[in-house]
């Protein structure tokens, strides 16, 4: 609960998480601040498509997503980014297809998730980003390195 204190009154609110009790919180917190409430859907991303370089995928009427952040969950943060942008078009900016696509296919994060020739960098900030990193990619690379120490200990 203390994350949705962040939450201010009727202003909308994006979850795209998979944490059902998060959900439920953040939901009724927004709804007892009067913001409306939305959803990114992961059921709707598909035909993931990953290579060394970028992930294609599609989300909802969007085709052929590209991004260059890798890892199999970096499609369902992207799928967020175009939820966003929707929200924001229905509060009057004006950010175009052309200029999301932009966007996403040039983030980036240097070292996060990175390949080098054929070192693979990884230095996400808990153990458990690392392990997810691995099995993401780890039939592509005889060696990774990771930087990642757990912060629960």
């Amino acid at each position: 609960k203390e994350k949705a204190g962040i939450i201010k009154p009727k202003v909308p609110v994006l979850y795209g998480g998979e944490d059902k009790n998060a959900r439920a919180v953040i939901e009724e917190v927004a709804k007892e601040k009067g913001s409306d409430f939305y959803l990114t859907s992961h059921a709707e991303i598909k035909n993931i498509r990953p290579t060394l370089s970028e992930t294609l995928f599609d989300y909802k009427d969007e085709k052929d997503i590209a991004i260059k952040l890798l890892g199999e969950y970096q499609p369902k943060n992207a799928a967020s980014v175009i939820e966003a942008t929707k929200i924001l078009n229905a509060f009057g900016y004006n950010i175009s297809s052309e200029a999301l696509r932009q966007g996403l296919a040039s983030a980036s994060w240097p070292a996060r998730f990175e390949i080098i020739r054929e070192l693979l960098l990884s230095s996400g900030y808990e153990r458990s980003s690392s392990f997810r990193n691995d099995s993401a990619l780890s039939h592509r690379f005889s060696f990774m390195l990771t930087s990642a120490e757990s912060t629960n200990s």
